[in-house]
């Protein structure tokens, strides 16, 4: 499949894979915001975004672990989905995993540190949505921190601040409408 699916197409993907209604409901929530955000930054795949906020998660369906990232991109390849979309899905996670993160958690090596800014886009609305509520940057890293993962913290950070560089805006103003 060349073309990105729309909204629709993501949904039944997620449903044929058997995308409990919770995860739907998130991937909804995420995507929602996600395009809010897309419409702030100026040349920004409006269509890519949505599909890769609704199938982030895919990979949730076999693994609730911090895996289910690369997982998602090994099913979205699977499904001849686009490489654009298949980069989305796999590198979504916080702000990203670098090689050593990778390393260090056990998980295939690579590089999975957002590169578009739709991957980014993406990764960061997950980062704002808390099941499906909105929650703000700082409650977000407050675990991190409190978990002594500062460097985390900061990349979740700097990817929030170029964001909402580029946007104009502080994003944090959209978890709280």
């Amino acid at each position: 499949m060349d073309a990105i699916p729309t909204h629709e197409e993501c949904i039944q993907i997620l449903k044929d894979a058997g995308a409990p209604q919770e995860l739907i409901d998130h991937a909804e929530a995420v995507a929602k915001l996600a395009l809010e955000i897309a419409e702030l930054i100026v040349e920004t795949n409006h269509d890519l975004v949505e599909a890769g906020a609704l199938l982030h998660d895919l990979g949730r369906i076999k693994s609730h672990g911090i895996d289910h990232g690369i997982i998602g991109g090994e099913m979205a390849k699977e499904l001849e989905l686009p490489e654009s979309l298949q980069n989305i899905i796999t590198n979504h996670i916080g702000a990203g995993l670098t090689e050593d993160d990778a390393k260090e958690l056990g998980i295939t090596p690579g590089n999975y540190i957002p590169q578009s800014i739709e991957e980014k886009i993406v990764a960061h609305a997950d980062n704002l949505i808390d099941d499906t509520e909105r929650i703000g940057i700082e409650e977000y890293i407050r675990k991190f921190i409190d978990e002594e993962q500062y460097k985390v913290a900061r990349r979740v950070i700097n990817l929030h601040n170029k964001l909402s560089e580029l946007a104009g805006m502080d994003l944090d103003e959209l978890t709280k409408s």
